[in-house]
């Protein structure tokens, strides 16, 4: 059963509410009203206390009005109700639970009645003189609004949003590309200037290499520390890569060899020429840790010739091949070829994304596409090889897998 409490029109002033049911939930002309708190389990008494038996309020005239009944209650209920409480209010033989709203307002409090009294005045040999006092004028009390007239207001909540929206379609695409393309450059142009004028201020070892080595604790004999601070030479690196095969990634032997190449070691470019050699495998190294090259006669022959100018057994092609061992290069030279490497990579992707991404004439781009991805696949800028980048034994190996290629051309 649905029952809803609203304002008496009638009595603005409040204390007066109207219960609402609808048509056929009342036969009588007459009901009694009783007031029981939901939660307390108490009910409303005659004095507007709340106690533990029900009280009847009434009874109260039933008003029909087409489908709906009224029942008109008065302060001895609305006085003593508090906002939002939840109640159980019964008319008679119909009950429903409900929450008392808050546009129900109590009646004004009764006027009180009372003698006047005169204040004792002291004897004084002189009257006083009499003295003004402002009289504040009584303020009318301004009449509650009827609460059965509802004024529309329009929503003006939605308008502003609609003027605000800016037009789209005159938003030019050079003007939305201008910011993150000058944010590119300032950060290409801030990268370079730090890798080219950096100080190196990072202290160098003095220590000798065989001092160095045995202060350190290796605890894994695979780990890259391990094996670049190995002594006795190449031979020990080498029989130290050929025990960890399987262990040790391709590009770590890699750096190893080359580095020791790089210092004229000629073991390891007696090595570098037998991974040049198809006609002999060096198992553990080749297939263990997978370190391996085309066959290229003249690639061997180079590097088995400059071996035994440095002092390395010789060796013909096709026989049995040796290791060669690197002493450690100093910590911040590892660390500025990485931050270079790490350098370049990024520009080269920040690049490519703005020549692709850029607004611009759609020819100029389509122009572009196919000399990036043919120095790309080539390994190469496109028409260039600096300093025989493409002949490096790195660039040789990792340009090729498609993901390195672009890395390759930067002799990465």
């Amino acid at each position: 059963m649905t029952l809803t409490v609203r304002p008496d029109p009638r009595e603005p002033a409040g204390g007066y509410a109207i219960l609402e049911l609808p048509a056929g939930a009342l036969s009588a002309d007459s009901v009694s009203v009783t007031v029981q708190d939901a939660f307390a389990g108490k009910w409303l008494g005659p004095d507007g206390a709340w106690q533990g038996e029900p009280h009847a309020f009434g009874p109260c005239p039933v008003e029909r009005d087409g489908d709906v009944i009224r029942v008109r209650i008065g302060p001895d209920i609305v006085d003593h109700v508090e906002e939002y409480a939840t109640l159980k209010i019964s008319l008679g033989p119909v009950a429903a639970e409900l929450i008392w709203p808050d546009d129900v307002p109590p009646g004004p409090p009764a006027a009180a009645l009372g003698a006047i009294h005169a204040p004792h005045r002291e004897d004084v040999a002189e009257p006083a003189a009499p003295v003004m006092e402002a009289v504040e004028e009584p303020v009318a009390e301004k009449p509650e609004p009827d609460p059965e007239v509802a004024v529309s207001q329009p929503d003006w909540e939605d308008a502003p949003e609609a003027a605000e929206e800016p037009d789209q379609a005159n938003t030019s695409p050079l003007r939305r590309f201008a910011v993150p393309s000058a944010l590119a450059l300032i950060l290409l142009v801030a990268v370079f200037a730090t890798l080219r004028y950096w100080p190196d201020d990072a202290p160098r070892s003095t220590a000798p290499a065989s001092e160095i080595s045995e202060t350190r604790a290796v605890a894994d004999p695979c780990a890259t520390d391990a094996l670049a601070t190995a002594g006795g030479g190449f031979d020990a690196t080498g029989r130290a890569l050929r025990a960890c095969a399987g262990k040790v990634d391709p590009d770590v032997a890699l750096r190893l060899v080359e580095d020791a190449a790089a210092r004229g070691d000629g073991a390891a470019l007696q090595l570098f020429g037998m991974l040049y050699d198809g006609k002999a495998l060096d198992e553990p190294i080749e297939t263990g840790i997978g370190l391996s090259f085309g066959d290229d006669p003249a690639k061997a022959a180079e590097y088995y010739a400059r071996a035994v100018g440095a002092g390395a057994e010789g060796r013909r092609r096709g026989s049995n091949r040796s290791a060669a061992v690197w002493l450690r290069p100093p910590a911040h030279w590892k660390r500025e070829r990485s931050m270079i490497s790490a350098a370049r990579r990024m520009s080269v992707g920040l690049l490519v994304a703005l020549m692709l991404a850029a607004p611009g004439p759609a020819s100029a781009r389509d122009a572009a596409r196919p000399l990036l991805v043919e120095g790309a696949q080539d390994g190469l800028p496109a028409g260039s090889d600096p300093a025989g980048c493409a002949s490096s034994p790195r660039a040789r190996r990792v340009g090729r897998t498609p993901v390195s290629r672009l890395s390759t051309a930067l002799c990465l």
